[in-house]
């Protein structure tokens, strides 16, 4: 329970510290995956039965017809030992 690592972590120091803080990172990145591959599948099922819905194919842009967006990679790298601000 995530109590129970809130309350483990307080006692030792930080939830980065808790024994089962590497299985539960891991748990919950797999969820967030399969969270976002049933939005893109219900997207699709749902684009096929005439609803008006982006899709894959309405976000994508084929190679050669439009130039890539300019990335900021210093900030797509904003880690928390080294935080940057991505507003603009």
């Amino acid at each position: 329970d995530e109590e129970d690592l809130d309350a483990d972590a307080d006692a030792d120091g930080t939830i980065l510290d808790h024994p089962d803080y590497a299985q539960l990172k891991h748990y919950r990145m797999q969820q967030q995956v399969l969270l976002q591959l049933r939005a893109t599948i219900l997207s699709e099922a749902i684009a096929k039965r005439g609803i008006p819905i982006p899709t894959i194919y309405d976000v994508q842009t084929p190679a050669g017809k439009a130039p890539p967006d300019p990335v900021d990679w210093d900030c797509a790298v904003s880690t928390p030992e080294e935080p940057k601000i991505c507003m603009y």
